[in-house]
């Protein structure tokens, strides 16, 4: 059975989603989670000064549509088990493991495929 949160997921802009728009997220670019805390500081500051903005609740509301689309059509062409939801990629996506090597990434990535894949 998959992993269910027991309520729906923050909004786009709180779980890092969407958080910088104009520049791939900070944790995509350097690798590593944006929190806030002292060691992260010079994330954030990097990120900013490649162009990264926070992003408005438009454009979080058409993130979410635009992956709500990619869902439904996934799982109309019978290729996604039609529990999953755009909440469950959010998940996906902001907890991918960055900072491990290639060769792990890639095994993460292949179990999340398989995890939300109809066999």
């Amino acid at each position: 059975m998959p992993f269910r949160p027991r309520s729906r997921l923050p909004p786009l802009s709180t779980t890092g989603v969407g958080e910088h728009v104009g520049a791939e997220r900070p944790e995509a670019v350097l690798g590593c989670k944006t929190n806030g805390d002292s060691t992260n500081r010079a994330i954030q500051d990097a990120a900013t000064s490649l162009g990264a903005t926070p992003s408005t609740p438009d454009q979080d509301d058409r993130a979410r549509t635009a992956l709500r689309r990619l869902v439904d059509a996934a799982q109309s062409d019978g290729d996604m088990r039609q529990e999953v939801t755009p909440d469950d990629i959010i998940l996906i996506m902001t907890s991918a493991p960055t900072q491990f090597p290639k060769q792990a990434r890639d095994r993460w990535l292949e179990i999340c495929i398989a995890g939300i894949s109809v066999c």
